[in-house]
């Protein structure tokens, strides 16, 4: 989604050309090998190299494989054929912590990555708190720019907070992975739901594997919270801001592999949400904790029904939280100003 926001910008000093990668058709596919992704690495290959030699484009412009063998191993042959026709390479680091993974890696697989990512022109990271992946691998020059979104929050004249009832209702929104903090913020609502707490839990995601949709699916009915929660699927759009128009609080206890920023803690501070979230890498940067929300510890339950008790119990707090998120988001994250940042960076390599 950030890759359509850029390419479909407007700017006055670069010009785009967009080769689109798309090897995998859902979440379930990520990270898998198949057969056709490697007919697709050629295609890709073609199309890059006809862009190149027909508009004379200096710049190749990538985004770099996470912490996922069968996905770097993609890069380093895609890198491999189309770099040596560029005479500069910027690489925007979407996913962290390709740098932690290859440094585990030795032999010809690590002399391969460093063939493939090394000595970049410039490197865009999205937190300072992430792994220095562009750093690691020689970058000439490094950037630090966060995520902006549209403000689909305005559209809406109902975006204020107002305290109704006794139920807070909470939203979780990504990847229904363990890593993501699912069985985390599952065993915190266990802990609300036995100390009297009213509360209800919507999940917005899409299961991976079928196996831990399993194990939460066994977790809930053996901890009795099947009448709190509900797993509603992928949801985009309209359908997707609604349950963050009637939600009352962000959860997103990440600890994700991949993790570098987290588009829906700021997609809840667009809405005026207080969000609890994980001290892990970039994430804990969006987050001013007892200002915008509560920051706690990764794989910490206890914390997390800590955070939830906390708001529940002082819904003002909530309220001015979700009002000072609303107020740093319209200062930091929104769209005009992400995409004035990257034209800056992008132009920046050509100056001499």
């Amino acid at each position: 989604m950030m890759v359509d926001r850029l390419i479909k910008g407007s700017y006055s000093s670069i010009k785009l050309y967009h080769v689109r990668m798309s090897f995998s058709k859902s979440s379930k596919n990520i990270g898998k090998f198949e057969v056709k992704k490697l007919v697709h690495i050629v295609q890709v290959t073609f199309r890059a190299l006809y862009l190149k030699f027909n508009h004379s484009i200096p710049a190749l412009y990538y985004l770099p494989a996470g912490p996922n063998r069968n996905p770097i191993l993609r890069d380093i042959i895609l890198l491999l054929l189309i770099r040596p026709f560029f005479s500069k390479t910027i690489f925007h680091f979407r996913a962290a912590g390709l740098s932690s993974y290859i440094e585990d890696t030795k032999g010809l697989m690590r002399f391969l990555a460093f063939k493939a990512y090394g000595n970049p022109t410039l490197s865009i990271q999205l937190s300072n708190k992430n792994p220095p992946d562009g750093k690691y691998f020689q970058s000439e020059k490094v950037a630090v720019i966060k995520n902006g979104i549209e403000d689909e929050a305005f559209k809406d004249s109902s975006i204020d907070k107002e305290i109704s009832g006794f139920e807070v209702s909470l939203l979780y929104v990504g990847l229904l992975i363990e890593s993501k903090g699912v069985m985390v913020l599952l065993e915190a609502i266990k802990m609300v739901r036995d100390a009297g707490l009213r509360v209800k839990a919507n999940f917005v995601g899409e299961y991976v594997r079928d196996d831990f949709k399993e194990k939460v699916e066994n977790f809930c009915e053996i901890a009795g919270i099947q009448d709190v929660v509900q797993f509603v699927g992928s949801k985009i759009g309209k359908e997707k801001w609604g349950y963050y128009r009637s939600a009352d609080v962000l959860c997103f206890p990440t600890f994700f592999e991949s993790e570098s920023f987290g588009n829906v803690v700021i997609e809840g501070m667009m809405f005026g949400l207080p969000v609890i979230a994980t001290k892990w890498r970039g994430v804990q940067d969006l987050v001013a904790d007892g200002e915008t929300g509560i920051l706690v510890d990764t794989k910490n339950p206890e914390q997390l029904y800590e955070a939830i008790n906390t708001l529940y119990s002082n819904p003002q707090l909530r309220i001015s939280m979700g009002k000072n998120g609303r107020t740093e988001f319209i200062k930091k994250y929104t769209l005009d100003k992400h995409l004035t940042q990257m034209e800056e960076s992008l132009s920046s390599i050509f100056v001499v």
